[in-house]
């Protein structure tokens, strides 16, 4: 594990020897903002899309972080009753 770290040190030198002023403001920018940042984790998430099949057509339609733990409760019961 320490190999690997050290490697990633050697590279990250590496890169900094060569960076624009540009990328260097870009860098520190980015390290600034992330440290003032509150993050919490479980507020955000990837999108999830129900299929709905609407007059002959499939519709991709979002749904919400609380839609999906009913869903997920209701596709549970519905599949232990039938296996």
């Amino acid at each position: 594990m320490e190999q690997f770290f050290a490697h990633q040190q050697v590279g990250f030198e590496r890169a900094l020897e060569v960076e624009t002023p540009a990328q260097r403001q870009a860098r520190l920018s980015l390290k600034q903002s992330v440290s003032t940042h509150t993050y919490y984790p479980g507020w955000k998430s990837g999108k999830v899309f129900i299929w709905e099949k609407e007059e002959g057509f499939w519709i991709h339609k979002p749904i919400t972080c609380g839609e999906v733990g009913g869903l997920l409760e209701q596709l549970w019961t519905q599949a232990t009753s039938v296996q």
